[in-house]
């Protein structure tokens, strides 16, 4: 048995550092492209959505959720939509936590064309295509399990002093 709080993000670093590709989970393929066709179905039924807020638990380098990203980027529809991603871990100042989706936004990153968009400013910075934080876990569990205005707040609040704010 292993002590290890992030057993995902640890096999993310070793795969990262060994230039091999991340294994399946379980029995089956999560991957940006199951991720982007459940968020799509959600969209299509929410069509006011202009800023899709994603509260992501040990993911890692966030490479799924960057395929996830970079997949939705493809579909015309959803070329306007603005991401806020919160990925949330046992421990925020672990290194490599969300690289994948800061090389997305970085302008040096030499992706795909999709991936560009969210490169490009938005003409606010109030605004951006895509912000993303790294949180700790206890961050969420403090503020209760259920989203909402209470949890928003807490937020914006401790958002300079409560891990990683990209």
């Amino acid at each position: 048995m292993s002590n290890e709080e992030n057993p995902r993000g640890l096999i993310a670093e070793v795969c990262t550092a060994l230039d091999l590709p991340e294994p399946r989970i379980g029995s089956f393929s999560l991957n940006g492209f199951y991720l982007a066709d459940r968020v799509r179905r959600y969209l299509i039924q929410h069509p006011y959505v202009q800023t899709l807020t994603l509260n992501c638990f040990n993911a890692g380098r966030a490479k799924v959720v960057t395929d996830m990203l970079v997949e939705l980027q493809r579909n015309a529809d959803f070329r306007d939509l603005r991401y806020d991603i919160r990925l949330f871990v046992p421990d925020p100042d672990v290194p490599g936590l969300g690289d994948d989706l800061g090389e997305l936004i970085s302008p040096s990153s030499a992706l795909t064309e999709e991936a560009d968009a969210f490169t490009i400013p938005t003409g606010t910075h109030l605004s951006p295509k895509l912000s993303f934080a790294v949180r700790a876990t206890a961050d969420f569990r403090q503020c209760g399990r259920r989203p909402g205005r209470k949890f928003m707040k807490s937020m914006k609040e401790s958002a300079s002093g409560c891990g990683k704010l990209v």
